[in-house]
């Protein structure tokens, strides 16, 4: 299993095998916090070696 943070090892992981798409789990919040997205799926966004889908609860 790989070690590190979040975003960065699902980028490369994603990299590695080459993926076509990064499905995310986002956590229900309320308030302002509906709108953010957590620190991992934001820098998953960011680098993402290909398209990724966020799914709301």
């Amino acid at each position: 299993m790989p070690v590190g943070k979040v975003g960065q090892v699902v980028n490369a992981t994603a990299r590695k095998i080459d993926a076509n798409l990064i499905a995310l789990g986002n956590a229900a919040r309320r308030g302002i916090g509906a709108r953010l997205l957590g620190n991992s799926a934001e820098r998953i966004l960011s680098c993402a070696p290909c398209d990724v889908l966020v799914v709301h609860p």
